[in-house]
């Protein structure tokens, strides 16, 4: 083999050795990515559930508070917060 041959040979390894520590670095940062939005994920259904179990709270006592003055207050406070929710 010529050394021009060894040359373009080495040099081929070189590029597929810094080929191959891109694709690696790009597998870390996907699968750390992937791991984020996992946990993102579970904390949405978390709070998402939890804002259900609010709502579902607000909404057996809407029904207990009286109709005085502030329970007429609280009703529509409470109906102007349901209408708010996205």
């Amino acid at each position: 083999m010529s050394a021009n041959h060894k040359a373009a040979a080495a040099w081929d390894d070189y590029v597929s050795q810094q080929q191959q520590e891109k694709i690696e670095e790009l597998e870390r940062e996907l699968n750390a990515a992937n791991e984020s939005f996992r946990k993102l994920n579970i904390h949405t259904l978390n709070l998402v559930d939890r804002i259900r179990r609010l709502e579902e709270a607000g909404d057996k006592m809407f029904w207990t508070l009286d109709a005085e003055e502030t329970g007429s207050v609280g009703k529509e406070m409470w109906r102007k917060a349901k209408e708010a929710k996205p």
